[in-house]
């Protein structure tokens, strides 16, 4: 109800609790003013709980009511407060009326946040900030997004483990800070302040720019483009205005714990004018900005994309100010890899409160090409010039908003329970919540033998406080096992419903390898001998024995095999092979695509400079080297390789060595060989990490299992095309066909990686978006001892060290069977 007689204008709830935590006040102040001038009127605050229904608290003054603005302070005290945090959001209902004029209502969140003995706190303990960086996005609607859209968003962060979101680089649509103040997320309100541009223009007039490292050129084009308007009071007043209208429209919002100055406006006068007027009028929120890189104004530093090893520099230094990563883990593409990494900084140092993940949402736009095909569009996709290109495709999820491989890597890195596995039997847990028991969840075990389930049951855990640790024993024995690889895996879920998923959803799991596998018990039965060999004409020598039939090209070292009933089985390969087609990462600043262009990889080939083989007569089988050089044209580098082949009946062994020689790259994209199969093998079976793509360094969202998935669902379909589909942490993988006939190939050394799919490595590389890829005829099988990780080098650190793949001698030995089908159930009954 409204009134221009007398009506409110606005108000100012504070919550504020004592030093135990344990009781409020509600602080408010309310404006008023109206035409019914010199009138006395009753404004009344009502304080209801959650439900609106039972009164927690009253106040009431009178007032005279006034042409110009009136403002009453008013308070409400609150024993046994229930306190709002991302992990427990309990709203009261706050109602302030004046009678017979006017109501209001809005819900009210008790919180406090400080910087306290140089850690971000909430209601007295310290928090880590698993959040992401969200930029308002529809794909049908561009900036103008749909409320259900938000909401799925919110819903979905929160079923996947993320308690933060920064609202880059403006405040968004009021209807964000309704969901987040009823479902639970910190929210970083930032100012629609940003003019990085500028800097361009300094660097293209920087002198001796040539000998400068990409930092030092940074900091100098930084301090001077800061003169344009952060630095220039000029722009004061219009710095001014947005910090107060993102404080003054948000400030009731239980959600919002800090203020954000601005995103990439350098730093200057304007930004400490800011921080003054907001400390002024708002003392309950920290103020945060990534620009002041000396904190002199911002009560926290805040970081982009810094490598581990700056992270470690910083908790070197005495400070009282904690470090909160504002953009780090840039999700362009296949990535970003080394989240685990920064999850164990955060976890190990209390002073790294975690960060953003740049970011939440890839931003193409929904449309169809001439032939009525659609697609995600980005810049240039419109005839806009100039442009960011694919640069806008950098999010956790894809433009439609459904997940990405990359939003289940973090998720499980970022999960509120750690399980540590005692020599297997034993587990300890840790409770990762800041604010949460471990009682609103149910525990279940189970135990796989060679990816097969053979027990499960649920388990009575540990009531564990917030950052405290348990430890329990399974329920089992280890002479309950056979020989095979027994795995143990744990399953935390939701006992109940919550308002954001339902009872049963996981919230975090873990799993070991309690037993090793040996890779021969992966192996069929043993294959009869090969009995003869042959040469046709100059260049092919036939194998056969049995059901088998090879055929290996001495002149390109390929081999073709055949099998009765299975018929074809490889038509060609292996091809020996270092590269992949370029992720987003690789491509980027930071990116190894550049050093492996620079080397030729992509230009490699194989030249065979012998074949030899003999009978092996204690075996019953035929041996075949293939002696070949790998090299780029005309480039003073290769790798000389013998693929050793050892035919049986129904299988063969495959041994690859390779020495490098020459000025080599410092790093290959993968190690492995490459076969083409019959295009009717379309369905995979594999044991190793799955069931979606993995990678050396993402690879914590795969667990260890059986999975079984046709050629295309292993193909991850990035906007942009690119690498995809790898497994990594494989045994053994199947490429069949309908009728179940195939090949199986087996690691030997150790998991190994492999992918198979209907693109080639070419075209992958020449589109540009998914509607321009062309299926090739075959199945293509990619096969890895090694491969390198994947890092965020689009726009942050590259491959950690670790995750490399150095490019030096290797040696690996894969085993390949002919797979046929048992006969037919019904014909044995």
């Amino acid at each position: 109800m409204f009134d221009k007689a007398c009506r409110i204008n606005d108000f100012f709830a504070k919550t504020e609790l004592d030093e135990s935590f344990q009781n409020a006040t509600l602080d408010t102040t309310v404006t008023t003013s109206g035409s019914d001038i010199g009138a006395r009127k009753m404004l009344k605050l009502h304080l209801l709980d959650s439900e609106g229904k039972a009164t927690i608290g009253e106040a009431l003054e009178g007032i005279t009511v006034s042409s110009s603005e009136t403002k009453s302070r008013m308070c409400i005290n609150v024993p046994n407060v229930r306190k709002w945090t991302a992990e427990t959001p309990y709203l009261y209902h706050l109602v302030i009326s004046v009678n017979g004029h006017q109501t209001v209502a809005h819900r009210i969140g008790f919180k406090k946040v400080e910087v306290k003995d140089g850690v971000l706190r909430v209601n007295g303990r310290a928090i880590t900030l698993l959040g992401v960086n969200r930029h308002e996005h529809d794909p049908k609607g561009g900036r103008t997004v749909a409320v259900d859209l938000m909401e799925c968003d919110i819903i979905m962060m929160k079923q996947y483990n993320i308690n933060a979101l920064r609202l880059s680089h403006q405040p968004n649509d009021t209807r964000i800070y309704d969901l987040c103040d009823y479902h639970g997320l910190y929210v970083m309100d930032e100012a629609d302040l940003e003019c990085h541009g500028f800097d361009s223009i300094e660097m293209l007039a920087l002198k001796g720019a040539e000998k400068m490292s990409s930092e030092e050129k940074k900091a100098i084009a930084y301090s001077k483009a800061g003169k344009w308007t952060s630095d220039n009071p000029d722009w004061r007043d219009a710095y001014l205005d947005r910090a107060k209208q993102m404080v003054h429209r948000d400030k009731n919002r239980a959600c919002v714990f800090m203020w954000s100055l601005g995103s990439e406006s350098f730093y200057g006068q304007n930004h400490a004018a800011m921080y003054y007027w907001i400390k002024d009028f708002d003392k309950s929120r920290p103020i945060h900005y990534e620009g002041d890189a000396e904190a002199k104004t911002a009560d926290v530093f805040g970081w982009k994309y810094p490598t581990l090893e700056k992270l470690e520099g910083f908790v070197r230094r005495e400070g009282d100010k904690p470090l909160i990563l504002c953009e780090y883990a840039h999700a362009m593409g296949n990535g970003p890899g080394g989240l685990q990494e920064y999850m164990d900084m955060f976890t190990a140092h209390r002073q790294l409160q975690g960060g953003f993940v740049w970011e939440w949402a890839n931003h193409g736009l929904l449309v169809e090409n001439e032939d009525g095909q659609s697609y995600y569009a980005y810049g240039g996709d419109f005839g806009d010039v100039p442009n960011d290109g694919n640069f806008v495709m950098d999010g956790l999820l894809h433009s439609n908003h459904t997940p990405a491989p990359g939003l289940l890597e973090y998720k499980r890195a970022i999960q509120p329970v750690a399980v540590e596995f005692i020599e297997g039997l034993r587990v300890k847990i840790t409770n990762r919540y800041d604010w949460q028991m471990t009682d609103h969840l149910a525990c279940v075990w189970a135990a796989k033998e060679s990816g097969r389930l053979i027990s499960e049951g649920g388990l009575s855990s540990p009531v564990v406080k917030p950052g405290d640790t348990a430890e329990i024993k399974l329920p089992l024995h280890r002479n309950e096992f056979g020989k095979g690889e027994v795995v143990i895996a744990l399953r935390f879920h939701l006992k109940h419903d919550v308002t954001w998923a339902k009872a049963g959803h996981i919230i975090a799991w873990a799993e070991t390898v309690l037993q090793p596998a040996d890779p021969a018990e992966f192996e069929g039965a043993s294959p009869q001998g090969i009995v003869k060999v042959r040469q046709h004409g100059r260049s092919v020598i036939i194998i056969t024995g049995g059901k088998s039939q090879y055929e290996v090209n001495l002149l390109t070292g390929s081999l073709n095999w055949s099998s009765a009933p299975s018929g074809t089985l490889i038509d060609s390969g292996p091809v020996l092979d270092f590269y992949r087609p370029p992720t987003d990462n690789d491509r980027g600043s930071n990116g190894d695509d550049d050093h492996w262009r620079e080397y030729l990889l992509h230009m490699t080939t194989a030249t065979v400079r012998m074949v030899e083989w003999k009978l092996i007569d204690s075996e019953a089988a035929l041996c075949c080297n293939v002696h070949t050089r790998v090299a780029p044209p005309v480039y003073d580098w290769g790798v000389s390789a013998i693929i050793e082949y050892t035919f049986r009946d129904g299988a063969v062994d495959v041994r690859v060595t390779g020495k490098l020689e020459g000025n080599h790259p410092k790093t290959f994209a993968r190690c492995g060989l490459t076969f083409i199969l019959r295009p009717e093998f379309d369905n995979v079976r594999w044991y190793g990490l799955g069931p979606g793509e993995s990678y050396k360094d993402k690879k914590q969202a795969s667990s260890l299992g059986i999975w079984e998935q046709p050629v295309d669902r292993l193909h991850t379909d990035y906007e942009f095309p690119q690498e995809s589909g790898n497994r990594t942490g494989t045994r053994w993988v199947e490429v069949k066909c309908a009728e179940d006939y195939g090949v199986k190939i087996i690691f030997k050394d150790g998991p190994g990686d492999f992918a198979v799919s209907h693109y080639t490595s070419e075209t992958l590389q020449q589109a540009k978006h998914p509607y321009e890829l062309k299926k090739s005829a075959e199945t293509i099988l990619r096969v890895d001892c090694d491969h390198h990780g994947l890092g965020s080098g689009s726009c942050g650190p590259g491959v950690l060290p670790q995750y490399q793949l150095l490019a030096k001698d290797f040696e690996f030995h894969l085993r390949l069977e002919d797979i046929v089908p048992p006969l037919d159930a019904s014909s044995d009954s």
